[in-house]
């Protein structure tokens, strides 16, 4: 991976580290509450593949749905991103 300047590779491992401790205490709070994948996809309105995306890192939820996903964890977005 080739970055242009100092700036964007920054800005690369920024998002990589907050995309992984999203993805990890996401997953933790899924499993606090002792639901599966599918039943808090259809809490969220979403596929169970999309809530697999999101505890693997490999995909993050749009802005719109970060306040639902938290309202439906019980967190508060701190949390999923700390």
């Amino acid at each position: 991976m080739c970055f242009l300047c100092v700036a964007s590779a920054a800005h690369f491992l920024f998002t990589e580290e907050i995309q992984m401790s999203f993805s990890e205490n996401f997953k933790a709070a899924r499993k606090r509450l002792g639901l599966t994948q599918r039943q808090l996809g259809e809490r969220l309105g979403m596929d169970r593949s999309a809530i697999a995306h999101y505890e693997n890192g490999s995909s993050f939820p749009v802005a719109r749905n970060i306040q639902k996903i938290c309202d439906v964890l019980g967190v508060p977005i701190e949390e999923l991103f700390k």
